[in-house]
């Protein structure tokens, strides 16, 4: 999903709280009290992350904050997590940059920003490929590629160690790890042999090893969905990831762009469903891994889909309810504003959602979860 100006998407797995209640044996009795065994812990609902994702190329402004400054946003909006959108590969050379910006070795703002952020209690998913990043230069993708397909990166152990150059620089202030997002799609999940490697499974054993030399290590992986949820493309992806044992923390899902029309405010319902086949097939793959939620807010790339603030209300509701739902995302925080009206020239405009709204409406829904 990524252009120097990506169109899409895509996250911090979240602590589960367990409630463990004591029950007391004959406490009006007068007999004297027992502790009977707690039972089985079970996921909380209401625990999802709202981590919207931002385009770090931008640097014009929208809602009257830069586009990219996370500090300033989280301060203008009340956003505390967010997903930071791309790293790709420089020059095709298995060397991390962030599309459109540079590479990740000269960098000291984004290590700022996410200081910062963290600081104040919030805290950042880094996401890796994109939109463009996994389509190539035919079907509109490029300059730079994902590391793992058509990056450079020839193995998985070179692959593990550009993965680890984004941990160590921008895992600041703590001994925690940053979280890592995997946004494969396009190309790069439909073709993904290169030069007689898959790339699938190239990944997979890259992030194996990055995750068992990084125990706290949180990994999602962000993948189209159907309104009947994954495809088989989706599905190889994750199978792959269970043969190799990653530990996915999170499998967040888009759900936009499904290419069918939906009526004027069924949207939310729309994905709601498609989210409950999506827990089936979770199920279904054996993975013990959480559900994302990640939409296209206003105007999709279709003008017969647009996903509006009473959407938003039904999905943020839904999860409110779903305890294996641990994390909520939009593309991007930098169209959740209505400044350009609803008749733009570019459906997925990067600046607004090209319908009527206030300033960070649909952030304040989905943080409010």
């Amino acid at each position: 999903m990524i252009k120097l100006s990506p169109r899409r998407h895509q996250r911090c797995a979240v602590a589960v709280v367990l409630c463990v209640t004591w029950l007391l044996d004959d406490c009006s009795g007068g007999g004297s009290a027992q502790l009977l065994p707690a039972p089985a812990p079970t996921p909380v609902a209401g625990a999802a992350i709202f981590a919207p994702y931002q385009d770090m190329s931008l640097t014009g402004m929208s809602a009257g904050v830069q586009q990219n400054n996370l500090p300033l946003i989280a301060a203008a909006s009340g956003i505390t997590h967010f997903s930071m959108a791309f790293i790709t590969s420089a020059a095709n050379a298995c060397n991390p940059e962030w599309g459109g910006v540079g590479p990740i070795s000269g960098d000291t703002a984004f290590t700022g920003y996410v200081s910062q952020l963290r600081q104040l209690g919030g805290d950042v998913i880094i996401s890796f490929g994109g939109e463009a990043a996994d389509n190539l230069s035919a079907d509109g993708g490029g300059p730079d590629y994902d590391l793992a397909w058509n990056g450079g990166c020839s193995s998985a152990a070179k692959l593990q160690i550009a993965y680890q150059a984004v941990i160590d620089r921008y895992s600041v202030n703590g001994d925690t790890p940053v979280s890592l997002d995997f946004d494969v799609e396009g190309d790069a999940l439909a073709s993904p042999t290169v030069s007689g490697v898959n790339t699938i499974d190239l990944r997979n054993q890259a992030l194996a090893a990055l995750a068992a030399a990084n125990p706290s290590l949180k990994i999602s992986y962000t993948i189209p969905a159907a309104e009947n949820c994954l495809q088989a493309p989706e599905i190889r992806l994750l199978q792959s990831a269970v043969t190799y044992d990653v530990p996915v923390s999170v499998v967040n899902v888009m759900m936009m762009d499904f290419g069918a029309p939906i009526g004027q405010g069924q949207y939310g319902a729309v994905i709601t469903a498609a989210v409950d086949d999506c827990q089936a097939q979770l199920q279904a793959l054996g993975m013990n891994a959480a559900l994302g939620i990640t939409v296209l807010i206003g105007t999709n790339d279709e003008s017969d889909e647009t996903f509006l603030l009473s959407d938003a209300q039904t999905v943020a509701t839904y999860a409110r309810v779903q305890p294996n739902i641990k994390r909520l995302a939009f593309w991007e925080v930098s169209r959740d504003n209505g400044s350009c009206g609803s008749a733009p020239a570019d459906l997925d405009d990067n600046n607004c959602s090209s319908i009527s709204q206030g300033n960070w409406a649909f952030s304040q829904i989905f943080e409010s979860n």
